[in-house]
């Protein structure tokens, strides 16, 4: 083992620029497909749902948080990538505050749409932005999940 070691390491230390040369092209390949492939665990799924939190201040009352929650859906539902959206807010199995609310936005069929779901959730962000007193956070629903 020793012996065909210090041959394969004779070999590589003849050839000391051609080695060089394949590490370099190594690290700029690694390099490459760092920024090219796609960071999450599972690639981002367009299946045309939007699934959103809202948050607004602790001491908002319900009627406030109603009032946030359908502004929020108003401007959302300008956009003309969505369908439609359900709402809802208050103390349940989801949401374990009054000052956090959900919605389910669903966004009209791809060949219908100009933009894809992450887009789409990037156009919404900035129309939503100048709403005082409550916070958006969406993402697109996956079909497949770890919970």
């Amino acid at each position: 083992m020793i012996a065909r070691y210090a041959v394969a390491l004779t070999w590589v230390l003849d050839r000391q620029r051609s080695t060089l040369v394949v590490a370099l092209l190594t690290l700029a390949l690694t390099a490459l497909l760092y920024v090219f492939i796609p960071k999450g665990f599972f690639p981002v799924q367009d299946t045309g749902v939007i699934q959103a939190i809202t948050q607004a201040p602790q001491s908002v009352s319900y009627a406030s948080m109603a009032e946030r929650q359908q502004e929020l859906a108003a401007q959302i539902l300008k956009n003309p990538d969505v369908e439609s959206l359900t709402s809802f807010i208050g103390v349940d199995g989801s949401n374990i505050t009054l000052n956090s609310g959900r919605m389910l936005i669903n966004l009209k069929p791809r060949d219908d749409r100009s933009n894809t779901a992450s887009e789409v959730i990037r156009k919404l962000q900035q129309d939503v932005a100048h709403i005082a007193g409550a916070s958006l956070y969406m993402q697109p629903v996956q079909d497949l999940t770890i919970d």
